[in-house]
């Protein structure tokens, strides 16, 4: 593709002739041209004038130019390390095709030269998007790739206190079989320089973070804008403190140090802001001095409220607790979007392995072939949302059980259920269904059921509290003559795969999900109380994918309300 000022000569004209009608003066750079990008050098009309380069995206007219300014040091509205300006919110919406690069700097230069004089931001209040400004945002652009450290929003450190220490719980990752290249982890405590405790990590530790690497920190009254060597300069012998080669431990060259400053965590609201940095040293031979490297380490706060403050109707779900029998096509994917949306327990029940021709609707492909099923979402859940404790139980329900085994199943799924607050139920076996709904019900625990048709033409997922009618009046309201409408299956959906030891049905797994997730919207409202998740009115739904031919139609949930039969037994326990 040729570059944009070239197809569209006009389009170059229109820009530079708007820029010099505002009494900027403009210089092509040449040598960026040649190589298909558009820069432009261009001196900003003030007193004095006010140097700026201007870089074009390759997709432009559709997306804002960059511009950049030595000449400026503002603590608001530039990137401190880059030099670009804020002219314009990140949004690409604050940016419309028709406009001119002249249009924005028209109307926001004076307000930033205003600013660069005197210093005084409030009157930016009153032009600025309403957002915060965090200072840390520009460290972590310039931390490695993949190299993070995780610390609690929530944690204040007193503001008197001016320096101490940290532990953090990390992995390090080889760089050529050597050095650190990258550190990942989490601040386990931070102390204060007289040893006393100031925060600490909340709930079990993470898992899959072996090291314990230790940092010093101090406080700063405002933020360092810059990169890691103005940071060195600025710090001085502070700098020397944080490193502190003498404490590094034997065989390990890494140590991490913190500064903390206060930050634009939301528009005119302030908090902590941390600036990470880490030192990998390389031992030469003895007489020989250390080769050391430094460089910023992503600070991301990763407490239970930051966690939350994305999808906060669901916040509650960190202090419930769900078992969960059916790890298949339609289990598996709502097991990890309980875990995700950031469930307090999981436990997960189920016998079976993965076979490598399920990787069509099954959670994971050819890393989890003949493995336990249980233990694949365990490993997986454990790394990905360790906030989730996972509890893994691998029961064939209903399969006898010899007398010389130590725990009969009855004994062990009733220490399974304490202090279970939801069962769900993605067995797809009638006779399991009915057996839990039972065994739920009589427990006075919350029962959730879904399962697919043949096909996977449609669905029905379920919900059965102790005092609401129970799984057998559902089974008569579908099947009896309640008028209750059933899902749509496809009469030659079932198959036996050569190899497989009985038939299964068919269906994709992006058909399926459609039931897996509306399981999780049903469970987050069972969970959530009054102030989470909204809970749905209806008994149960029926999901409809295709009609009664075949053919395709909008995904779309028909509610269904359970009556009670009369004769029913589960009227007795109301």
């Amino acid at each position: 593709m040729r570059p944009w000022f070239e197809r569209d000569a006009a389009l170059l004209e229109r820009e530079i002739e708007a820029l010099e009608a505002a009494g900027v003066a403009v210089e092509v750079d040449e040598g960026a041209r040649e190589a298909g990008v558009l820069r432009l050098l261009l001196v900003y009309p003030d007193n004095p004038p006010v140097k700026l380069v201007a870089t074009y995206p390759d997709f432009f007219p559709f997306f804002r130019p960059e511009v950049r300014s030595a000449d400026l040091k503002l603590g608001r509205h530039q990137n401190p390390i880059g030099g670009n300006l804020c002219l314009i919110g990140r949004r690409t919406s604050r940016w419309y095709a028709e406009e001119t690069l002249a249009d924005i700097l028209k109307l926001q230069m004076p307000h930033l030269l205003d600013y660069a004089r005197t210093g005084d931001a409030e009157p930016l209040a009153e032009v600025e998007e309403p957002q915060g400004e965090p200072a840390s945002e520009y460290y972590n652009s310039d931390s490695p790739v993949g190299s993070y450290l995780l610390f609690d929003g929530r944690w204040s450190i007193p503001a008197q206190v001016q320096e101490g220490s940290f532990s953090a719980r990390c992995r390090l990752l080889p760089h050529d079989g050597a050095l650190p290249l990258k550190i990942q982890g989490y601040v386990a405590e931070i102390r204060s320089s007289d040893g006393k405790a100031l925060a600490r990590w909340e709930g079990k530790p993470l898992e899959g973070f072996p090291e314990t690497v230790r940092g010093r920190w101090l406080r700063r009254a405002a933020p360092i804008l810059g990169d890691i060597n103005l940071f060195k300069e600025e710090l001085g012998e502070q700098w020397d403190w944080l490193m502190d080669e003498a404490r590094w431990p034997p065989r390990r060259h890494v140590a991490l140090g913190a500064v903390l400053f206060p930050e634009e965590v939301q528009h005119q609201e302030f908090g902590d802001g941390w600036a990470v940095m880490q030192w990998v040293g390389s031992r030469r031979k003895k007489g020989l001095p250390r080769s050391i490297t430094g460089s910023f380490v992503r600070a991301a706060r990763a407490g239970p409220t930051d966690l939350a403050a994305r999808m906060p109707a669901a916040a509650t779900l960190s202090d419930t607790s769900v078992i969960f029998f059916g790890l298949g096509a339609i289990g598996a994917p709502a097991a990890i979007e309980l875990a995700r949306a950031g469930l307090g327990k999981l436990t997960l029940v189920d016998h079976d392995i993965v076979e490598p021709a399920t990787v069509r609707r099954w959670a994971y492909g050819l890393t989890a072939f003949g493995e336990k099923k249980v233990s694949v979402i365990k490993e997986r859940l454990a790394a990905e949302y360790p906030w989730t404790a996972i509890q893994i139980e691998e029961i064939r329900i209903g399969a006898a059980v010899d007398p010389g085994v130590a725990q009969r199943q009855g004994e062990r799924m009733e220490q399974l259920i304490e202090g279970q607050h939801l069962m769900i139920d993605c067995t797809a076996e009638m006779g399991v269904n009915h057996f839990l709904s039972e065994f739920a019900r009589v427990r006075g625990l919350p029962y959730l059921i879904a399962n697919a048709t043949p096909g996977a033409w449609g669905g029905i997922v379920a919900r059965f509290e102790p005092a609401s009618p129970c799984w057998m009046c559902f089974r008569h309201a579908l099947y009896g003559d309640s008028g209750a409408a059933l899902p749509p299956a496809d009469p030659q959906g079932e198959v036996q795969p050569p190899g497989c030891a009985e038939p299964t049905f068919t269906g994709s797994s992006f058909d399926l999900t459609e039931i897996s997730l509306e399981l999780v919207r049903v469970a987050a409202g069972l969970l959530g109380g009054n102030d989470g998740y909204p809970r749905n009115d209806w008994d149960a739904a029926v999901l409809h994918l295709r009609d009664n031919a075949g053919r395709r139609v909008p995904p779309h949930w028909e509610p269904i309300t359970i009556p009670r039969r009369r004769e029913c037994t589960c009227a007795d326990s109301r």
